[in-house]
């Protein structure tokens, strides 16, 4: 992958209206989003303070503080579309404007702690540890009823009270993600979360075609060895590529703009990998949770999510090519076809004498 699990347009200014992902500014210490908004302390690195999610009003606070050990910046914290970064010495803090206030922490060949500060109201704290599997620890907690998780790849949790200690191994991801603030989708929400958490879904990206040419991105890995790019996006029709060199299948999340995939029905949508048709699905649970073996066909759902969302189970993720087309609708036909219009002259030449006789009789 390069070392790097997201990317971002180059695009500064990104409508808000197209449901996926928002846009930064940094400015003195403070991260503005539409979604979510921070401090960054630049001067030390590594940590992040009064992490809001702006969904809705009023904002949830959702953490009071992070601190990365031994954060050693390599270069000038930057704010570009959906993506704030800060680079650090073999380890890497991103965020995202996006619904979900996504935070992502990746190290890259040396172990650390993350110290993380759940706010006082933080409640129904409730973890979980798989050593071996991926994610390995996974944190459930609530505020005022508003729903976070954190995911750690390969490490552990340790809490006490609202304190939580994340040992990241060496090369490790450790994720916060929340259920949107205030969403009438809560449900929908958390079963996309549940997933992530059984390592079932592996990486999203979100697409938006611009008017004038080229889009606008926003990705996301939740292993450090899956990698997504975008190939060309345009209204109605996207290529994306994913590639892992790890064994099995995983569901991979595709998101669009109504604008750029718009979804009369299910039924309009075309799906291929590596050009082979990808048969549809009614049963997102079956096509997250199915064991592998019976999953040895690609196939997709329609997430009942704001935009345009495919869950896509791909039964090996090495050098996969994606597309998806919304195919529009036919058009009304403008003008009859030669046979039609053959036979509507034979039908009004019909009516035509039958008037003419009817005509005549009545003369007679």
């Amino acid at each position: 992958m390069g070392g790097s699990a997201t990317a971002a347009t180059s695009d500064s200014a990104i409508e808000l209206t197209n449901g996926l992902f928002a846009s930064f500014s940094y400015e003195r210490g403070k991260v503005l989003g539409s979604y979510v908004q921070f401090g960054y302390d630049a001067t030390y690195g590594g940590t992040i303070s009064s992490w809001f999610a702006k969904s809705g009003w009023p904002p949830v606070l959702f953490m009071s503080s992070l601190r990365i050990e031994a954060f050693i910046p390599t270069d000038r914290p930057s704010a570009r579309g959906p993506i704030f970064a800060a680079p650090g010495y073999l380890v890497d803090v991103v965020a995202h404007d996006d619904p979900t206030g996504l935070l992502e922490i990746r190290t890259e060949g040396v172990s650390r702690t993350v110290w993380i500060e759940l706010p006082a109201a933080a409640t129904n704290l409730s973890q979980s540890y798989t050593p071996g599997s991926w994610p390995a620890s996974h944190l459930t907690y609530t505020v005022g009823g508003e729903q976070a998780r954190l995911f750690l790849g390969q490490g552990s949790f340790a809490v006490e009270g609202t304190m939580v200690v994340a040992q990241m191994w060496s090369f490790d991801l450790l994720v916060f993600k929340a259920v949107p603030a205030y969403s009438s989708l809560k449900g929908e929400w958390k079963a996309v979360l549940d997933a992530i958490a059984s390592g079932a879904v592996v990486a999203e990206i979100d697409l938006v075609a611009r008017p004038n040419g080229g889009w606008l991105e926003n990705r996301a890995h939740y292993r450090i060895d899956v990698a997504t790019s975008s190939v060309d996006v345009q209204p109605r029709k996207a290529s994306v590529r994913v590639d892992s060199p790890r064994a099995g299948g995983a569901v991979v999340l595709l998101g669009f703009d109504n604008g750029t995939m718009p979804l009369e029905s299910a039924g309009r949508l075309q799906v291929r990998a590596n050009g082979a048709d990808v048969a549809p699905v009614a049963d997102t649970l079956s096509l997250f949770y199915a064991p592998d073996a019976q999953r040895d066909q690609p196939m997709y759902s329609v997430l009942p999510l704001p935009g345009t969302v495919l869950a896509v189970y791909l039964p090996t993720l090495s050098s996969v090519d994606l597309e998806v087309q919304s195919v529009p609708p036919p058009p009304p036909s403008a003008y009859l076809d030669t046979a039609s219009q053959i036979a509507m002259v034979a039908a009004l030449a019909v009516v035509s004498f039958a008037a003419a006789v009817m005509f005549r009789r009545r003369e007679t």
